[in-house]
């Protein structure tokens, strides 16, 4: 008999029901998994070759084989296997969760703020709110490489992700508030601005919708999204603020101060702020 619900949510973290996703791989699941708990490990991922031999990327074998050379301190195998699963399988919650973790733990805040962009994008709406807690370590990790306000606003949207993290990320931010080493101007959470008045038609829309991005966020798509209006002639130099916040919230600070630049050249010498 199937020692999973075939109704219930797969095993492998890819959201859908077990029946439809990995059940007829379950034999090697499970045999792998014995092995492992004995200290088999060798043939555990035997085992799961086995099984990927017949199952060809299969993403429940996959992510078990990146788990189980972790056991063995194999990091790179172990992206690879989940790098294969994200591959095929984007919106996979398990694997671009624990991918993005081990990202950031072999490349470096940076990196792993990218792979979360990555992940966030691909995972469905609906499953976002399980990101929070790599949302929250992805904030932590970037407050402590020194970008301090893509780690705030990291720990921002871990909260908005997951309400249940609001003692550990209010712990967190406080942490960073009170640190006299951080500038003041890096504890301040900067606000995006609105659709200025007077914009239209095509380019009100395409704001809304980038707007709609950063606040999920989706920080690199709305980047992109801001950048795309500011090409245009007589663009707002509100599309340039926002592309600058967006691409300061990634650690992305150069580009960063190029999107602002861009929006001060447009002020003149205006009033505007």
């Amino acid at each position: 008999m199937a020692s999973v619900d075939q109704y219930a949510p797969c095993p492998c973290g890819s959201g859908q029901k077990f029946k439809w996703c990995c059940q007829k791989v379950e034999a090697f699941a499970d045999r792998a998994n014995r092995l492992a708990e004995n200290g088999q490990l060798e043939l555990a991922l035997s085992t799961l070759e086995e099984g990927l031999r017949k199952n060809p990327g299969n993403p429940w074998l996959l992510t078990r084989k990146a788990i189980y050379l972790l056991r063995q301190q194999k990091l790179e195998e172990a992206i690879a296997a989940l790098r294969l699963v994200v591959e095929k399988q984007p919106n996979h919650l398990g694997a671009q969760a624990l991918l993005t973790r081990l990202i950031l733990g072999t490349e470096g805040a940076l990196e792993g703020a990218a792979q979360f962009q990555r992940a966030l994008t691909a995972v469905p709406p609906e499953f976002r709110s399980s990101l929070g807690e790599v949302a929250r370590l992805v904030g932590s990790y970037l407050a402590e490489s020194g970008f301090f306000s893509a780690g705030l606003e990291h720990l921002r949207l871990a909260e908005r992700l997951d309400p249940k993290l609001e003692e550990p990320v209010a712990s967190a931010i406080q942490s960073i508030a009170s640190n006299p080493v951080v500038p003041i101007a890096q504890k301040d959470a900067f606000e995006l601005s609105p659709p200025p008045p007077g914009l239209q038609g095509d380019a009100l829309s395409r704001f809304q919708e980038a707007l709609g991005w950063a606040n999920d966020g989706l920080w690199s798509a709305a980047a992109a999204g801001f950048e795309t209006l500011s090409a245009n002639q007589g663009a707002p130099l509100d599309a340039d603020r926002n592309a600058g916040l967006c691409r300061l919230w990634m650690g992305d600070n150069g580009a960063a101060v190029a999107s602002l630049r861009r929006a001060i050249a447009k002020m003149g010498n205006t009033t505007e702020a």
